[in-house]
């Protein structure tokens, strides 16, 4: 780490014999050693808290974390199954609403405009989806203002 060689440590001794003198040098040492045996201490002890801690911690944190994989994983199935029941209901009443206006003559105007729905390969008409809000109905336009492109239908 310092890379001290022995003789970098000759005259720091040398240095510290001639600044504090020859009476005083044993209890400098004493007190020295005093002080790095209380840092060796403490350090053993703060390395053995951090590894107690991941020892206990990381088999704590694994387990939450499981728990929230898993309760997660159940929100969003309960999401999907919530979100599959709200669409099949929806159209299923479009359906409805779609054979009980058949039959009054609605007028409800097909792609070419002849006052019919064009049916689907099955002969009934397909479900119309739900149009996103556009600026007629008080919304934003779905690309932003300025979006003025002839070829997208706002319906």
């Amino acid at each position: 780490m310092f890379d001290v060689g022995f003789w970098e440590l000759v005259v720091v001794a040398l240095v510290t014999l001639i600044v504090v003198g020859p009476e005083r040098l044993p209890g400098l040492a004493r007190t020295a050693g005093a002080w790095l045996r209380r840092m060796r201490v403490f350090m053993q002890t703060v390395k053995d808290d951090i590894d107690r801690e991941m020892e206990e911690g990381g088999e704590g944190a694994s387990r939450e974390f499981q728990d929230l994989k898993q309760e997660f994983s159940n929100l969003r199935q309960e999401f999907s199954r919530y979100s599959r029941e709200a669409w099949n209901r929806n159209i299923l009443e479009e359906e409805q609403g779609q054979e009980e206006g058949s039959g009054s003559g609605s007028g409800d105007a097909g792609p070419e405009g002849s006052g019919e729905e064009a049916p689907e390969a099955g002969g009934k008409p397909a479900p119309e989806l739900p149009a996103p809000p556009g600026p007629e109905a008080g919304g934003e336009p779905a690309g932003g203002e300025g979006d003025s492109s002839p070829d997208r239908d706002t319906r």
